[in-house]
């Protein structure tokens, strides 16, 4: 039973650089894609996958170094799958009450400073309670249940066909259920009755749709390291220059391919086409993913990689992402000749400048926001 414990506990702290990397990358587009004055191709483009990313990747860790066997033995037994439970949610949710906590006092100054009505502040509040979340943190509850049933079904299918067409199946069935609710919830949205229960509701079957994100991403870590196993050295400088150049051709294909289906909301699950939402998903993922494991890494984004949870947690509600733009703006009339895409990546540079600073400050003095120790060490400081 130790030696079991041991080893679920070293897959969990286990990380692979390039996925960090990958992670860093991702969060940038996902900061990229909440400015308001991009371009539809760009938003349609960062929206066909820069949300699955985060999902694939996490299907990946769970794979990460042959974790396969250890996963589908250990969960069988309920201690494990407990541990898994627990562990899991204190990296997510943990941080989910938290960071609603925060959210709290912002939304009362919007009630006065920007004449936020009651019925959005009251709303927000009975989302918070129901895992719905406000803004950008219905993503912290779908991780979390999107891993759980990808674990169930890797747990029990075995075989990796099964575990595609039972995670599909559960997707597909939970997106058609959303489709028909959703009729519902457009028309009664402004009744909280309606809105609370259906937006719970809605908490359960977008992580079953999005769970097939993570199994895809499990499969994909274990179909690369058979093929390193199989035929490619770690040295090899030519399968890395593969990398990226086969990444760079899905990205031509994945910027043809969401054109097509038009921008998708994760949130909402408006997902258009599911067969090119899943498509142009695994497509884009796996082209980051590629790019990012043939470059291995570069430090400063792998750094937003590894502190993402923060950035998409405090990017938009906290304002950081509206300082950064004001900034941009401020320099943009001082350089008159500045094309857009400056202005864009100046609003994004100093986004990231100043999470920089939150990332300090909650590291070293409220990593428990985050999941990491506990309240009681603030005291102790």
């Amino acid at each position: 039973m130790m030696k079991e414990k041991l080893r679920i506990e070293t897959y969990m702290k286990n990380r692979v650089t390039y996925l960090d990397f990958a992670k860093g990358i991702g969060i940038i587009l996902v900061v990229l894609g909440h400015m308001e004055n991009i371009s539809s191709e760009l938003r349609i483009w960062i929206s066909s996958f820069h949300m699955p990313l985060f999902f694939v990747i996490s299907g990946m860790l769970l794979a990460l170094k042959g974790a396969d066997k250890p996963i589908i033995n250990d969960v069988k037994s309920g201690d494990e799958m407990k541990i898994f439970v627990v562990k899991t949610a204190k990296g997510l949710l943990v941080p989910y009450l938290w960071f609603s906590l925060i959210y709290i006092p912002i939304d009362i100054m919007n009630l006065f400073i920007h004449n936020v009505d009651t019925h959005t502040f009251i709303q927000n509040i009975l989302d918070s309670l129901t895992f719905s979340g406000v803004s950008v943190m219905w993503f912290l509850p779908a991780l979390f249940l999107a891993e759980i049933v990808a674990m169930f079904i890797i747990s029990r299918a075995r075989k990796y066909p099964l575990m595609i067409v039972f995670s599909l199946s559960l997707s597909v069935i939970s997106y058609v259920i959303w489709t028909n609710i959703k009729l519902l919830y457009d028309a009664y949205s402004s009744i909280y009755f309606f809105a609370t229960t259906l937006g719970f509701v809605r908490v359960f079957l977008r992580a079953i749709t999005l769970n097939f994100h993570v199994v895809i991403g499990f499969l994909m870590y274990k179909l690369i390291e058979y093929a390193k196993d199989k035929w490619i050295k770690d040295n090899d400088n030519r399968v890395r220059g593969f990398d990226i150049a086969a990444g760079v051709i899905l990205f031509a294909v994945n910027m043809g391919l969401c054109l097509k289906n038009g921008a998708v909301d994760n949130h909402f699950l408006t997902l258009n086409n599911l067969f090119l939402y899943y498509l142009c998903a695994f497509i884009g993922s796996m082209a980051i993913i590629l790019i990012c494991k043939g470059i291995n890494s570069i430090p400063f984004i792998e750094y937003f990689g590894k502190n993402s949870l923060i950035i998409m947690a405090t990017h938009l509600q906290c304002y950081i992402l509206y300082a950064g733009i004001l900034i941009a703006i401020a320099i943009d009339a001082y350089v008159t000749r500045a094309k857009s895409y400056v202005y864009m990546f100046n609003s994004v540079v100093f986004t990231m400048l100043i999470e920089v600073a939150i990332i300090t400050v909650i590291n070293r003095f409220f990593p428990f926001i985050t999941g990491k120790g506990s309240i009681k060490e603030l005291f102790k400081k």
